[in-house]
């Protein structure tokens, strides 16, 4: 866990190339569904349905036939990556790449390590101009040497050079590792059971101080409110302090008889305390329970001195907090005590959880994982000598935690299974490689807790090569640190997700 009271990072996403056309129509437009079903993680604290499998500890065997696996057809197109692994995790942060005055390319790092906030490449031209690209992209540069960051997922990465008068592209590749798990997923990293489809929009952008700000007013323009709004928050897609995010907007008023959706927005910065929100995709939920009440309550304008960080002491029983009001930071809420002696932070939310865990004396450091909202803090017995601290999240760090309404029934696993990994990222595929060995598996990060919590939680998404209908089965693991033995983090199977 970290522990320290540093800057925290931008967040960000990857950009999604999407058509967005305008158009004279107040409602999107569903056109031809651009992916097939897809599917990603749920899970959540209040879920419609929960139930326990059981099965045995997993070897060599398969689960090829479990009642308890869920199925949704799907393309093979998507399954397109398979895990990595063991995953390489030496290699420096900046890539050296080197294109010569007759475009001829040369890389002197063939392993470089992803950032919070993608892949960094230092360009080194000789032409008067040059052409450089990447897998999703490219730009022209001048002469000398220039940074650029690519939201490139950790995977064989293609670079290439060409110069004007020379037709010929010259191309090389390098492997990006992500040992710090920075990566979240890709597109389809959404749960969209219903597909992912393009829209016409006649929607203008919204503009304002924090990212989720410009979010809850373009719902507002689009007359999603009440019982219509389900949620909006960050969807694990790119990198965590990307330059851009997409977040979504779940609404349960459906479109032309379809299920419920969820919009997708890509946020964008412009200036240093404006982001732009704009509508992109949509994404079909699956069947979502009404439960006739709004789930969704804006946060609204943040002031930009709220603090990040939250000094607390406990003095005869009763708590002393520097702030009611703190911004949530990419691994979680941070207090730093003042006390002169070691004691324990008490909180609790509304929704029932909690935590009580010790803090050290002045200038120590604890972060919890507090959901954004309201949570009573206290540091005795005597719960009613408390201080009621408000979480607010403008910057997209956390992730989601109640996923009921695109996911009503999780299955529970009761199994011993595990993953070993020195990395987030290899443990949860160590344990696709043994949970599932003769199935291509996909990993990613699932929408809960924090960008860069220490406990993240993963989907491990496979898909079934003898089924005709190619089916994609769904499970969800937690990562933690691994106390024991020579790997660092250990993987635990929790659930299998059911639409």
């Amino acid at each position: 866990m970290r522990n320290d009271a540093g800057p925290r990072p931008d967040p960000g996403e990857e950009n999604v190339n999407v058509n967005v056309k305008p158009s004279a129509r107040r409602r999107p437009s569903w056109v031809v569904p651009v992916l097939a079903a897809t599917l990603a993680v749920c899970l959540g604290l209040g879920v419609a349905a929960l139930t326990r499998v059981q099965r045995p500890d997993h070897g060599a065997e398969a689960l090829t036939n479990s009642a308890a696996a869920p199925a949704v057809p799907v393309s093979a197109a998507e399954f397109v990556v398979d895990p990595m692994g063991p995953e390489t995790v030496t290699g420096p942060n900046v890539g050296e790449v080197t294109c010569d005055a007759d475009g001829k390319i040369r890389i002197a790092t063939p392993v470089v390590q992803a950032q919070h906030d993608g892949v960094h490449l230092r360009w080194t031209t000789r032409a008067k101009r040059t052409n450089v690209g990447w897998d999703e992209g490219g730009t022209a540069v001048a002469a000398g040497t220039q940074d650029l960051v690519v939201a490139a997922e950790p995977a064989k990465l293609t670079l290439t050079c060409s110069v004007d008068g020379n037709e010929t592209m010259s191309e090389a590749a390098l492997e990006v590792v992500d040992p710090t798990g920075s990566w979240m997923g890709e597109r389809t990293n959404l749960i969209c059971a219903g597909g992912i489809g393009a829209a016409s929009w006649a929607i203008a952008p919204s503009v304002a101080s924090t990212r989720r700000e410009a979010v809850e007013d373009l719902a507002a323009s689009m007359g999603l409110s009440g019982r219509s709004l389900l949620a909006i928050g960050r969807a694990p897609i790119g990198y965590v302090g990307s330059a851009q995010q997409t977040w979504t907007i779940d609404s349960s008023t459906a479109i032309a008889g379809t299920a419920p959706v969820a919009y997708a927005i890509s946020v964008r910065r412009l200036a240093a305390d404006r982001f732009e929100a704009s509508p992109n995709w949509i994404c079909m939920r699956g069947n979502v329970p009404d439960t006739g009440e709004p789930t969704y309550a804006p946060q609204g304008t943040v002031p930009a001195e709220t603090p990040d960080i939250v000094d607390v002491s406990c003095a005869d029983g009763r708590l002393q907090a520097s702030t009611t009001t703190v911004r949530a930071r990419a691994e979680g809420v941070v207090f730093r005590s003042t006390s002169s002696k070691e004691w324990a932070l008490n909180w609790e939310t509304r929704n029932g959880a909690g935590s009580a865990r010790p803090i050290g004396a002045t200038g120590a450091t604890l972060t919890e994982q507090i959901t954004p909202g309201t949570a009573r803090l206290s540091c005795s017995d005597d719960r009613s000598a408390f201080v009621d601290l408000r979480v607010v999240d403008p910057d997209g760090m956390y992730l989601g935690s109640d996923l009921s309404h695109v996911c009503p029934a999780l299955s529970v696993f009761d199994t011993d299974a595990q993953g070993w990994g020195n990395t987030p990222r290899e443990a949860a595929m160590d344990l696709a490689r043994r949970d599932q060995p003769r199935r291509t598996a996909v990993v990613s990060r699932a929408p809960l807790g924090y960008v860069a919590s220490q406990w993240p939680a993963w989907t491990l998404r496979y898909q079934d090569p003898t089924s005709p209908a190619q089916e994609l089965k769904l499970e969800v693991a937690t990562v933690v640190p691994n106390d024991a033995g020579e790997a660092h983090f250990v993987a635990r199977p929790e659930y299998w997700c059911e639409s």
